[in-house]
C-alpha cells in the first residue's frame, strides 16, 4: 500500500535519489573506463553522447542498457519505483542498501555516525569479556538503525560493553581473541537492516 506522500518529492525521496546517483556516479557497480565515460554523459541524449564518445548512437544505447541491467541486478529492478512511489520503509531499505554498496567494509565511521563511535570508544571497555555475536543482537540492531536520530531512540536499551565490543571490531582496534572480522559484523548489521527496516 502506498503512503499519502506517494509520488511527492519528500525529503526521504530526495535523499534516496541523491544516494542512488552517488552510487551510479561512483562507478562501483562497474569500475571500468567505459562506465566512467557513460556517467560523464549521463545527462546527454544518445546522439550527443555518441558525438562526445566518438561512437555510434546505437552503441550508446547498448552501453546504457547494459549499465542499467548491471545496476538493477545489484540494487534491485524496483529502485526507481521505490523512489517515486515507495513508502517510508521501502525508502529506508533502499538507502541502507545503497549506503552499504557505496562504503562496504571501509572504516565504520563512513556509515555509523561519528558521535556514536566517540560516545562508546572514548573511554574504551570496562571488561575483557569476549562475546559471541549471537549475544549482541540488541546491539547489532542498534547499529542497524542507520542514522543518528533512530540510534538515539534506542541508545538506552543497549549494553554499553557489548556495543563497544562491536565498535572496536568495526573500527579496526579489534577486541582481543574475538576471532571476528569487520566483515562478520557488517554482514549481520546489513541483514538486520533488511529485517527491521522502519521499526521505531
Amino acid at each position: 500500500m502506498q503512503t499519502r506522500q506517494s509520488g511527492y518529492f519528500t525529503q526521504e525521496r530526495v535523499i534516496a535519489a541523491n544516494k542512488l546517483w552517488q552510487y551510479i556516479s561512483s562507478c562501483k557497480w562497474c569500475q571500468s573506463k567505459r562506465a566512467r565515460d557513460l556517467v560523464n554523459v549521463a545527462r546527454m541524449s544518445d546522439s550527443q553522447a555518441a558525438t562526445v564518445l566518438s561512437i555510434s548512437p546505437s552503441t550508446v544505447r547498448s552501453l546504457r542498457s547494459y549499465a542499467s541491467r548491471k545496476i538493477y541486478s545489484i540494487i534491485g529492478k524496483d529502485c526507481i519505483a521505490v523512489i517515486r512511489n515507495g513508502n517510508s520503509n521501502d525508502l529506508f531499505k533502499l538507502c541502507c542498501k545503497l549506503h552499504y554498496h557505496l562504503y562496504g567494509y571501509e572504516t565504520a565511521s563512513n556509515w555509523i555516525p561519528e558521535k556514536v563511535m566517540e560516545m562508546f570508544l572514548k573511554n574504551g571497555r570496562t571488561s575483557t569479556q569476549v562475546y559471541n555475536l549471537s549475544q549482541c543482537l540488541r546491539e547489532l540492531e542498534f547499529l542497524a538503525r542507520y542514522d543518528l536520530v533512530r540510534m538515539s531512540l534506542k541508545c538506552s536499551r543497549v549494553n554499553p560493553d557489548k556495543l563497544t565490543f562491536l565498535l572496536e571490531i568495526l573500527s579496526g582496534t579489534s577486541t582481543k581473541g574475538s576471532g571476528y572480522t569487520k566483515e562478520d559484523v557488517v554482514n549481520l548489521i546489513f541483514r538486520l537492516q533488511n529485517k527491521n527496516i522502519g521499526k521505531k
